[in-house]
């Protein structure tokens, strides 16, 4: 079992401003914008078909949250055997909200990261 590094998540005040920015720097284009029915905006730069850095809306109001974070995707087992074994070499289980597709844990160090459900087949 592992994970597949998906994308690297940045928060952002401005995700838009941030987004465009680092458009410029990588002279990629924005490929995909959502918001969830939270309305937390999400905008994706991508190169090649993968993600690069993904944008995402935070509120000002909570410094004590990451600015950077990963994203992993199961790469041979399903989302809850792969928090499982990461829970086993280390890390902690931070919010597992079932109104979310994702689960955060934490690494040794506290930093947070994302394991998302492993991609449908097909």
């Amino acid at each position: 079992m592992s994970s597949d590094l998906v994308c690297t998540v940045v928060n952002s005040r401005d995700p838009e401003r941030l987004a465009a920015f680092w458009c410029r720097a990588l002279e990629v284009e924005v490929t995909t914008r959502w918001s969830d029915d939270r309305g937390t905006a999400f905008i994706e730069i991508s190169r090649d078909g993968r993600c690069i850095l993904l944008f995402q809306s935070a509120d000002e109001a909570t410094p004590d949250i990451a600015h950077l974070h990963l994203d992993l995707r199961p790469s041979g087992s399903t989302q809850s055997e792969e928090v499982r074994r990461l829970v086993g070499e280390g890390a902690v289980v931070v919010s597992d909200d079932t109104d979310l597709p994702w689960v955060v844990l934490a690494d040794p160090d506290g930093n947070p990261f994302c394991v998302l459900p492993r991609e449908p087949s097909g």
